[in-house]
């Protein structure tokens, strides 16, 4: 059975609703006057069928880099000191990445936790500074066997020889 890892709606004027956790009921009244609604988070989807709405949910099966932009952690910043907010995988800073797969895995869903596991294989780290480096700066090495093949934005150094984190 496929997980859920985004709950979401886009509504004929545009509107995106989303549902966060099991009990997130979200409604919207659409231009057109019609009610729209999504409820169920990452645990079911119900949702209002009026037939011209169109769900954009996400199952585990997705391409990672369609699942990394749309599948979230909640936060309460660095200090814990911030009102939660919900941070998309792919926006996710590489030590609190790290911290959670380190800290939280006995109470994190085990989807989103594969999730987490496979955007660190996703990104790549600097063998000089250690900063992750986005894998669309990477050159194919086939096609240019002779360039430096990543830039790393951290310290700017050319390098060929990455390892991935």
């Amino acid at each position: 059975m496929l997980d859920i890892l985004s709950s979401r709606m886009k509504t004929p004027d545009g509107t995106i609703l989303e549902s966060i956790n099991r009990h997130d009921y979200v409604t919207h009244t659409d231009a057109n006057g019609k009610e729209y609604m999504l409820d169920g988070g990452c645990d079911y989807v119900r949702c209002s069928a009026n037939g011209d709405e169109y769900l954009l949910t996400i199952y585990t099966d997705y391409p990672h880099e369609l699942i990394r932009l749309h599948a979230k952690w909640g936060t309460y910043g660095k200090q814990s000191d911030q009102p939660l907010s919900y941070v998309a995988i792919a926006d996710m800073e590489p030590g609190h990445l790290q911290a959670c797969l380190d800290t939280q895995k006995s109470t994190m869903r085990p989807a989103l936790y594969k999730v987490m596991q496979d955007e660190v294989k996703y990104r790549k780290r600097c063998g000089d500074c250690g900063q992750f480096v986005r894998r669309d700066l990477w050159l194919d090495k086939e096609k240019h066997p002779k360039a430096v093949h990543a830039l790393c934005t951290g310290c700017k150094a050319g390098y060929d020889d990455c390892r991935y984190y």
